[in-house]
């Protein structure tokens, strides 16, 4: 159970988020909505708040997962489910070989040992 500093420092930080997606502050707003959700998992305006962050920081694939994990929680939130149709209607008409690269990172993060440089190409 969750203690009442707890609970003022998770709604804080919540409240921080907010504030870092106004004034467009992307990585702030990550970074805060993420340490809401790290202490409480289905906590719906740091999901909503961490999707709206991710997108605008073109991590789309990444707010489709808290869009998801938003709706898990609460499925009738309707600004989640419109910000899902919204991500939808902007992905319809592009290639699957577009969207599948920008998803498989964000769902499956590669750990820096285990990247592979690139050979050199000589001409």
């Amino acid at each position: 159970m969750v203690g009442s500093i707890d609970r003022l420092l998770i709604d804080l930080r919540s409240n921080a988020a907010a504030a870092a997606l106004k004034i467009e502050e992307w990585e702030v707003a990550i970074e805060v909505a993420s340490s809401v959700i790290e202490k409480e998992p289905n906590h719906v305006k740091a999901l909503y708040r961490r999707a709206k962050a991710r997108e605008a920081n073109g991590a789309r694939a990444g707010a489709r997962i808290d869009l998801h994990a938003l709706l898990k929680a609460d499925p009738r939130n309707v600004a989640g489910r419109k910000f899902l149709a919204d991500l939808d209607a902007l992905d319809k008409d592009r290639p699957a070989s577009e969207v599948i690269p920008e998803i498989i990172p964000e769902v499956i993060p590669i750990p820096e040992a285990m990247e592979v440089e690139q050979p050199e190409v000589l001409v």
